[in-house]
């Protein structure tokens, strides 16, 4: 480890090269400002509040994968600070927590004495100081010691960044205390607003999601859906169905919007997913070079299957042992990699094999892993749109959760949908399909069992309604607005 005074030296150089690499960030090569996501909205709300003197929120905590915006949104905070002599530019410290431990050998702590060797006494400050932290999972006691910041220094505000575990690590008496923005795959709305400057129609999103999964009837379902279908037309009436195709494809990650080429995406993509491999894998479990050089391999074959693969399977693929495949796949998860959707509750799957179906947190990690293979085809369009599904039913009920929706899962058993959403009215199972051949018969199968007040297919047909059946058709791009 570096002697105090090379910690000290690392820390004086890093408040200006922190400063050049996060102005950096705030434009594209061509000189073009970077846009907001609709979580840096919210954080400069929390940040207002705390330039104007309010305390009640002064540690941010950014969970999320790489790839999702979480260092961009530190350079346009820090521009939002000290932009208009709100907070002066040298009280707003930035590092990446993996760039320092890497060469000075220091721990968060160590750090952090000597920031307050060259910046004052955290407790003692009398005017604001912010302390922008990036990757600050790379340190098991990232926790203690920035709580420790937290209570006893007023006057400093903490925004700090890590992987989507970080999230899971924060202790139950501090969740009530700090604010927690889950940076997750961007939906339609936000990607037509980074892409284009569209702005969504406000409160549309939340009344679709409540039509879809809190209606009490088909009928009401659908009648609610019919009197959304002006506003859903006027905002896709300039953008077309190829449009959607390149969102669900590439467009659920915020950087792709900077890249015209597919084949410059999925590259850049591909080598996101080696980074997570490689440099945050190791950090959930002790696995083998050996383990991580089949890991690309297996989210291949999740990748080129259509969700439901035993981890037996790919352990006798791979010949990495099923107990070290079941360990890589959790950490799979906690990377934000794969999402998991296990058999629903309700469903009658006792005496059925309870196997995981694993989609992609972004539908763009899939593609690209097909792309790189030489496997997409057109038709991959199909899974893809289940994947931007999971998407949105997880950000539904695990990210900004409606208390009303419950769980979501699958049914196990043969030809059954894609999907069984449990909310208080019963269970919604929702079938999805890129295209307009799609009936209602697997969404039937579960009606029939009289769990479930109606059914949804999701595909390229217009909005409609079988009565007598209980099934909404609704169409692509407006659930895409949910």
């Amino acid at each position: 480890m570096e002697s105090e005074e090379g910690i000290c030296a690392y820390i004086k150089e890093w408040s200006q090269r922190g400063s050049v690499k996060l102005s950096s960030m705030l434009t594209s090569a061509e000189g073009n400002p970077h846009p907001h996501r609709f979580a840096c909205f919210r954080l400069k709300s929390l940040v207002q509040k705390f330039y104007e003197g309010r305390r009640d929120i002064s540690w941010m905590i950014i969970p999320g994968a790489r790839g999702t915006g979480k260092t961009t949104m530190l350079a346009q905070l820090r521009e939002y600070l000290i932009s208009e002599g709100r907070i002066p530019q040298e009280d707003v410290l930035y590092f990446a927590l993996d760039h320092a431990k890497e060469f000075t050998g220091a721990s968060l702590k160590d750090l952090l004495i000597a920031i307050q060797k060259e910046y004052g006494n955290f407790s003692e400050r009398k005017t604001p100081f912010v302390l922008m932290i990036d990757e600050v999972h790379v340190d098991d006691s990232w926790m203690a010691q920035l709580k420790g910041v937290y209570e006893f220094s007023e006057n400093v505000l903490i925004i700090c960044t890590g992987s989507s575990a970080i999230s899971l690590q924060v202790n139950p008496d501090i969740t009530r205390r700090v604010h927690i923005e889950q940076m997750v795959p961007m939906g339609l709305s936000e990607y037509r607003m980074l892409k284009e400057q569209k702005w969504p129609i406000k409160g549309l999103k939340n009344e679709i999601e409540d039509a879809l999964y809190l209606s009490s009837s088909a009928t009401e379902c659908y009648t609610k859906l019919l009197g959304y279908k002006e506003k859903v037309s006027e905002y896709f009436e300039d953008f077309s169905e190829e449009d959607i195709k390149q969102y669900i494809f590439r467009g659920t990650l915020p950087f792709t919007i900077l890249f015209d080429s597919n084949n410059e995406v999925f590259r850049r993509v591909s080598r996101t997913l080696e980074q997570i491999v490689n440099k945050d894998l190791p950090k959930y479990d002790n696995f083998s070079s050996k383990s991580l050089q089949s890991a690309i391999r297996m989210l291949l074959l999740v990748a080129n299957s259509q969700g439901v693969i035993s981890l037996n399977k790919i352990s006798d693929t791979t010949g990495i042992s099923a107990p070290i495949v079941s360990k890589i796949f959790e950490a799979f998860i906690l990377a934000d990699i794969l999402l998991p959707v296990k058999p629903q509750v309700g469903s009658a799957t006792g005496s059925l094999r309870k196997i995981t179906r694993y989609h992609f947190y972004s539908p763009a990690y899939r593609a690209a892993l097909l792309s790189i293979a030489g496997l997409l085809q057109p038709e991959a369009i199909g899974i893809l749109l289940e994947d931007v599904c999971a998407l949105y039913l997880h950000k539904a009920i695990k990210v900004k959760p409606n208390p009303r929706l419950l769980d979501f899962g699958y049914d196990t058993r043969e030809e059954m949908p894609d999907f069984c959403i449990l909310t208080e009215k019963g269970i919604i199972p929702l079938e999805a399909s890129w295209g307009t051949s799609k009936d209602e018969r697997q969404v039937r199968k579960i009606l029939d069992e009289g769990k479930s007040p109606y059914g949804l297919v999701v595909s390229k047909k217009p909005l409609a309604i079988n009565i007598e059946k209980d099934v909404v058709y609704v169409p692509i791009d407006m659930f895409l607005m949910s």
